[in-house]
């Protein structure tokens, strides 16, 4: 069996780490992606995907009051800060989904009760 990578969200300070993890050897982890002034500005709500280079994580600010899709580049060094972030809609909804297109490509879906976009990387 080859090696296979599991995302883990922190909720407060928003950090994501990936862990490798195979039959062989004991989890072990491979990157850890994090803003260090995000600590009482953010919060990590519940929806992450990947893909083999972008992390999207959702995130609550606390400035802004608003929740935001922050973007991680995989392809960085050990501790990865993030890529961009984008705030996609002014309320907290409870259908709020998102989920790349595949795992090779940059395209996105966002979609929340009233609201359905892609977007590209």
């Amino acid at each position: 069996m080859d090696d296979q990578i599991m995302f883990v969200m922190k909720v407060d300070p928003p950090q994501i780490h990936e862990i490798k993890y195979s039959l062989r050897e004991k989890p072990s982890i491979r990157r850890i992606y994090t803003v260090k002034s995000d600590e009482g500005k953010y919060i990590s709500l519940k929806l992450m995907d990947a893909n083999q280079d972008y992390i999207l994580a959702h995130m609550f600010s606390a400035n802004l009051m608003k929740p935001v899709i922050r973007v991680y580049k995989r392809t960085n060094s050990f501790f990865s800060i993030g890529h961009v972030e984008f705030e996609y809609i002014d309320f907290i909804d409870a259908g709020v989904f998102f989920k790349f297109i595949n795992v090779h490509d940059n395209y996105f879906v966002v979609k929340t009760s009233g609201f359905f976009s892609v977007y590209k990387l």
